[in-house]
């Protein structure tokens, strides 16, 4: 049985598309003037804006990942780093 964060590198892996969707997501945001964003909120509105197509999973977009995203568009952008609430991950 894979970890999640086994799975979360196949399904990134297979789909690029997602973090690229949601750092050009949160940079518009960011634009905007606001100066926090949940990924959450970014997961739903990607979900309901772009009805996006992935591969490798049953799930489109799977919540469990949500958390290790914003941890990659951290990395990506580390001005973010306080834009948004990361807690410790719990499972590997």
């Amino acid at each position: 049985m894979d970890t999640i964060q086994q799975d979360f590198e196949q399904f990134h892996r297979e789909n690029p598309q997602v973090l690229l969707k949601l750092e050009a997501m949160a940079r518009n945001w960011f634009e905007q003037g606001h100066s926090s964003v949940s990924i959450g909120m970014l997961w739903e509105t990607m979900r309901w804006l772009t009805g996006i197509e992935t591969t490798g999973d049953i799930y489109r977009l799977n919540n469990n990942y949500r958390s290790r995203y914003v941890r990659l568009l951290i990395e990506r952008n580390p001005s973010w780093e306080t834009a948004f609430r990361v807690r410790e991950l719990r499972a590997a």
